[in-house]
Formats: structure tokens, C-alpha cells, sequence
């Protein structure tokens, strides 16, 4: 990399100061890179194996749910386990949610907490919501400072209609949402759930957060004014204050 950028550099630098650059001359990054690197006792070492297969494992992923699904099957094979994953993902992504899952049962670590967490994901996502609570429910006791496993979670009893486990998903979206400030689908899977539960005030208030973070600053207030209205008959106070900060700053971001 750096070897292109000096072949490119040579052609102009000849005549600059190099006190008035903002980086140092690419030669002299080069010397000090190849000075570290003769040095360094770390130079010849290989990447652990474990750090090396969670690397590959997270490189699979991106090109599974990011390239064509179609592109994926064709250049990954069942031989290898990273191979079985993005088949997994590819096969989901097409709709073929049985094959996939099929797929996923031949993945020598898929008892794993990260790979429960994608079949988790894939049950959800193909309809199968009451499997996916209960795989998301174990994920979640193992990952328990992963928000967005929170989130999942509470989306999978939101459309299983698991109604025992409402109150239970307010408080875990509550926890994630501590971390995920901005995290406008959490918002609104927390609005639905304190309507769900008979709590307008509070479903009011989330959507007006949902509203604001999704820069919606017109139904932000909208929201945010009436959850006010509710809250205050209820002396929610602390809720009450929110509600007052998302009208001030709503204001704020429509004058700018």
C-alpha cells in the first residue's frame, strides 16, 4: 500500500518542504514500519487459532449477508464449517428456511452462544417466532451484556405472543436501551410492549424516543406532548422530565 502511494508521491514531493506536510514522508513511514518490524517479537508469530477461526467466522458472516446469496452458495462449499455457515445464511436469505436450518445442524459449534444467537435470528425472521423465544431466552443468559440480544428477543415474544413474558422483555429492552440509546426499532418494540400491557404514558413516551432518534422531530413532539399529558395525571416524574427533554430538544433540532 505504501509502496503505491511513494510511486505516486515521487512525482511532486521532490519539491516540498516536508515540515509543511501534514504525514510524514510515505519513505520515512515505510523505514519506521520495516524498523518496527525487525524488532518486534511478534513479527513471525501466526494469530492464534482460536482468534484466527472467530476472524474467519466474522468475515463469513459479513460476505453471507452482504453478497448476493446466489454468489455465496456458489463460492462456499459444505466441505468446511465456514462453508456450512454461509450456506446456512445464503439458504435463509432465499427463503429456504428449512434447508438452512438443516444446514446449521451440521456445524460442529453451533451450540455456541453466537451461533444460537443466528438460529435464533433465522427463526424469528422465517416465522417460527415461539422457537426463536425460547433459543433467544438461553442466548440471553449466556450474552447477557449483548443489548441487541435484548432487542431480539423482545421482537421474537412481540410476535409470539407470548404474553407471560411482557413484562420480562420491558425490563430487558429497558437494559439495552441504556447502551443502544439511539436504537429506534428498540424504541418502538418497547412502545408496542407498554401498549400491550396497558400503559400508555410510558408507550407514548418510547415512541416520541423512537420519533426523535429517527430525526422525525414533528411526531417527536407530537408524542413526547401527549405522553406528558398522561403522565403528569399519573406523577410518573421521572418520565415526566424525559418527556419535557425530547419537547425541548425536538424544538431545538427544528430551528436548526
Amino acid at each position: 500500500f505504501f509502496g503505491e502511494i511513494k510511486s505516486n508521491e515521487k512525482l511532486y514531493t521532490d519539491q516540498i518542504n516536508p515540515y509543511t506536510r501534514t504525514h510524514p514522508l510515505t519513505n520515512d513511514r515505510m523505514n519506521r514500519i520495516q524498523e518496527h518490524l525487525n524488532s518486534s517479537p511478534y513479527t513471525n508469530v501466526l494469530l492464534a487459532e482460536n482468534l484466527l477461526n472467530e476472524f474467519t467466522i466474522i468475515k463469513t458472516k459479513l460476505e453471507a449477508f452482504l453478497e448476493d446469496p446466489l454468489v455465496v452458495i456458489e463460492n462456499y462449499s459444505s466441505d468446511t464449517e465456514h462453508g456450512k455457515l454461509a450456506l446456512v445464511i445464503a439458504n435463509h436469505r432465499l427463503g429456504k428456511s428449512k434447508k438452512s436450518l438443516d444446514i446449521f445442524k451440521t456445524i460442529q459449534n453451533k451450540d455456541s452462544a453466537f451461533m444460537q444467537e443466528l438460529k435464533g435470528q433465522i427463526q424469528y425472521e422465517s416465522g417460527m417466532s415461539v422457537a426463536a423465544v425460547k433459543t433467544l431466552l438461553e442466548v440471553e443468559k449466556q450474552l447477557p451484556d449483548i443489548s441487541l440480544v435484548k432487542i431480539e428477543l423482545a421482537a421474537a415474544i412481540i410476535s409470539a405472543k407470548k404474553t407471560e413474558l411482557y413484562k420480562m422483555a420491558i425490563a430487558k429492552l429497558n437494559q439495552a436501551l441504556i447502551t443502544e440509546t439511539d436504537n429506534v426499532t428498540g424504541w418502538r418494540y418497547l412502545a408496542r410492549l407498554y401498549n400491550l400491557t396497558q400503559n400508555q404514558g410510558l408507550s407514548l413516551l418510547s415512541l416520541a424516543e423512537a420519533e426523535f432518534f429517527a430525526a422525525n422531530y414533528d411526531l417527536a413532539l407530537k408524542y413526547a406532548n401527549s405522553a406528558k399529558k398522561i403522565l403528569k395525571k399519573e406523577n410518573q416524574q421521572g418520565s415526566i422530565i424525559r418527556a419535557e427533554d425530547i419537547i425541548k430538544f425536538s424544538k431545538e433540532k427544528k430551528d436548526v
